[in-house]
């Protein structure tokens, strides 16, 4: 819905790479300045400090630098993702690939959990892990997915073995499209408009449709 407020925060300290995915334009602020002004950010600050995708989806990516990454602080970004949640309609969280102190820390603060996995046994081992680590903190299961990216693979499993494998049923499915996201990064082109008809472009949009929490 073009009319909802989103806003993207890289928690992937160490490895975050949102911004490759969303823009090509260089970008002033990171969760570093965002963190360490939490007590004063209000709903005019958020509008100078985050980086403008399109006028309704704003970004806010991973630090830089080991310097940066060592000022953010768990308590501050606790503070920023409530205040995030007063001025968008969604805010969504990228973890990385890691886990670490802050991204546990958000967990209890979600409406959801999506893990992004492949129908592979490394992936499928690391889904469990996730869920296990999400249940035994006390969280709802009904509150985390799987989401299933890069399928249509050679040597993925079975939907039935994978899900065997994770204890829980996939909730979406994704499909490989290497040349149009490679395009896209180059181009600075959305996917979807670059290969409209291909599966990725119809999961992608299936998702959007049927993602309203």
């Amino acid at each position: 819905d073009e009319k909802n407020r989103v806003v993207v925060v890289d928690l992937s300290l160490r490895y975050g790479d949102v911004e490759i995915y969303l823009t090509n334009k260089n970008i002033s602020n990171n969760l570093m300045h965002f963190a360490t002004a939490v007590d004063r950010i209000d709903g005019t600050l958020l509008e100078l400090m985050t980086h403008h995708i399109t006028d309704n989806l704003h970004l806010i990516p991973s630090p830089l630098t080991l310097e940066d990454i060592l000022k953010v602080k768990i308590e501050d970004v606790e503070k920023l993702v409530d205040i995030l949640a007063k001025h968008y309609d969604y805010v969504l969280l990228d973890m990385g690939t890691g886990l670490d102190p802050i991204s546990i820390r958000t967990w209890d603060k979600l409406d959801r959990l999506v893990i992004v996995s492949s129908m592979t046994i490394p992936s499928a081992r690391r889904a469990s892990q996730i869920l296990r680590l999400w249940e035994s903190m006390g969280l709802s299961a009904k509150k985390a997915n799987i989401l299933i990216s890069r399928a249509g693979g050679p040597s993925d499993l079975s939907t039935d073995d994978y899900e065997k494998a994770v204890g829980k049923k996939i909730w979406r499915t994704v499909y490989r499209e290497f040349m149009g996201i490679q395009q896209s990064l180059l181009k600075g082109i959305p996917v979807v408009d670059i290969k409209p008809n291909s599966k990725f472009t119809h999961a992608l949009l299936d998702l959007d449709r049927k993602s309203v929490v």
